[in-house]
């Protein structure tokens, strides 16, 4: 499916990522089906997730504390990033 530029605008505003700052996980909220891509703040890709209605949470116990962008990917589209902070 082509994701045009007002779905990524009403996606921005209606998808959460919470508890945010978070400790072992977070759910993605609003949202479906997508990939997640969880980077540092050097760019470098820590981790990848998929999210589906029956597993919206993602783990991230492994990652030590700091700040992440977690980019979300709706069918081979860069939807959006979000900031993470890890503690």
């Amino acid at each position: 499916p082509v994701v045009s530029g007002i779905e990524i605008i009403s996606l921005n505003n209606l998808v959460e990522i919470y508890p945010n700052p978070s400790k072992d996980y977070f759910t993605v909220s609003n949202l479906n089906f997508a990939d997640i891509a969880i980077s540092n703040t050097f760019g470098q890709i820590v981790k990848y997730a998929t999210i589906n209605p029956s597993n919206k949470k993602i783990n991230i116990a492994e990652l030590p504390a700091g700040l992440y962008f977690v980019t979300i990917e709706v069918g081979n589209h860069r939807v959006l990033v979000k900031k993470i902070i890890k503690y």
